[in-house]
């Protein structure tokens, strides 16, 4: 399969769009990763993808992976048009890719369930996951729709991309894995490996909702910096960059937080990107 899949991507002339090649009817389209699936979907197979559309600039228009119970299953036709039908075509089971697609060859409206969609957005891009292609008959059992509705490291990537472009914090924020905010320079000792900090904080998730505020408790957090298990890995990269006295944010995404798993009290889910108000009161020698 890895080889027939990079033939029938490879195969074509490039796109007018940076990074991406064409089809012949002109489906603009970028590889991501290759699966392990070993068949091509055809007319009369059903498919269910994790599916992003979005402009251009990457500002999500719908998705159906915060769906739950609403997955999306798309019938093929013999068409080519250079439409969603042919991007679903090109992808084996596992594959995912990005595809652009020119004027009328979607129909935004059916495909979002909403209305004013067709003509005000064009170019539209999807971003697609080939989760499963099924035959007429597989389709019939749905027992496993569940595993497709839920591809979180892509949802968490969504919401994350919402909240930086809604809050107008850029590339420039990114450190070490982590988006750095200064509100307040401070002006006292840098919070160093060996220190002694005392640091007040709120936390809260990507909609708002806050989930851990030390203004609450009688006393700021104290750690020792650099001491193993005392913070998360984001937490303390944030830290190092602050002075006493300082104010800053922290975004972090949850490869730098509590991964795939969550928290054990199970307060924050797997794959929770977390912002934190951060105050560091006091940095003193241990």
């Amino acid at each position: 399969m890895f080889i027939a899949s990079l033939l029938i991507f490879w195969a074509c002339d490039r796109s007018p769009y940076e990074g991406y090649s064409i089809t012949k009817s002109g489906l603009s389209y970028q590889i991501h990763t290759l699966g392990d699936g070993a068949d091509l979907a055809v007319p009369g197979d059903f498919v269910l993808p994790s599916l992003v559309v979005s402009d251009t600039s990457d500002s999500v228009i719908y998705t159906n992976l915060m769906t739950a119970g609403n997955p999306l299953v798309h019938k093929i036709k013999e068409l080519k048009n250079g439409g969603l039908n042919e991007a679903f075509m090109l992808l084996y089971e596992g594959d995912s890719a990005s595809f652009i697609i020119e004027g009328a060859r979607i129909d935004l409206d059916r495909l979002c369930g909403r209305s004013g969609l067709n003509g005000n957005i064009n170019p539209v891009k999807l971003s697609v996951k080939m989760n499963e292609i099924l035959t007429p008959t597989e389709i019939d059992s749905l027992s496993k729709m569940e595993q497709w509705l839920k591809d979180e490291e892509m949802n968490e990537q969504i919401r994350l991309n919402n909240f930086l472009k809604e809050n107008q914090i850029t590339q420039e924020n990114f450190v070490d894995g982590i988006y750095y905010i200064e509100h307040e320079e401070g002006k006292g000792p840098i919070a160093a490996g060996g220190s002694h900090i005392r640091v007040h904080y709120k936390a809260f998730f990507t909609d708002g909702r806050v989930f851990d505020n030390t203004y609450e408790y009688t006393n700021a957090l104290e750690v020792d910096l650099g001491k193993p298990d005392q913070l998360l890995e984001g937490f303390e990269i944030g830290i190092r960059l602050m002075r006493e006295g300082g104010r800053a944010s922290f975004v972090i995404p949850s490869q730098l937080a509590f991964g795939e798993s969550g928290s054990t009290t199970g307060i924050v889910p797997p794959y929770a990107t977390l912002i934190y108000e951060v105050e560091l009161v006091d940095v003193s020698p241990i």
